[in-house]
Formats: C-alpha cells, structure tokens, sequence
C-alpha cells in the first residue's frame, strides 16, 4: 500500500487535486485540507485524480460531496477513478449520481472545460 500524499497543480484555471494512497478517516482530512485550500483560490474547474488510490472509504467519499458544496453550480467538477478499489465504492455508494466519474485526467479535464465553469 502506497503511502497518502495530495498534491495540486493547475492546468490554465482547472485545478488538479491528486491524491496517492488510501483515502480513509485517517487521511481525508489532509484531502479536505488540500481541496478547501484549492477551492479558495477560486477556480473555474476542480478535478479530483484518484488515479494512484488505493482505496477510497466513506471518509473519502464525504470530502468529494463537500468539496461539491464548497464549489457551488458555476465550477465544473470532476473525479478520476479506474479500478474497483476506487470507482466501484463510488458507483455504489451513488457518488456518481451527483459527480462526473471518469477513468482518466484527459477526460476529466475535457468535461471541466466543457461545462462551462
């Protein structure tokens, strides 16, 4: 298992929150930290890369529905997440219901552009 790690770079005004390792009730607050830091320098899209995950448990999945919240209507939002440690939880958990869900950055960055935030 990969030690936790979040890092956000900026692509133009689309900030890329990645996150690297599990994201549990121990490491979700450092999440929330990174993407309440990124929300108040006010960017036209946000996309979560949960590419290099582990694991993403319901702590996790709290920081992407608040992190939603933070953004409001006008901020495309979007999370990248292959694999069943990753996607599957949010599927089933019915994230995906309110947030984009995507298996790569390319696409997720091509829905954050397109919408118009």
């Amino acid at each position: 298992m990969a030690e936790f790690s979040v890092t956000e770079t900026w692509c133009d005004r689309v900030v890329i929150v990645t996150a690297t390792g599990t994201i549990d009730s121990m490491t979700a607050p450092w999440l929330y930290n990174a993407a309440a830091v990124a929300v108040q320098k006010k960017p036209a899209g946000f996309v979560f890369d949960f590419s290099e995950v582990d694991l993403v448990a319901s702590a996790g999945m709290q920081v992407l529905v608040t992190t939603l919240r933070m953004l409001g209507p006008n901020v495309g939002y979007a999370v990248v997440a292959d694999g069943p440690a990753t996607s599957r939880p949010l599927k089933i958990a019915g994230i995906t219901d309110v947030i984009a869900l995507y298996p790569g950055l390319d696409e997720a960055l091509d829905h954050v552009a397109g919408s118009g935030g």
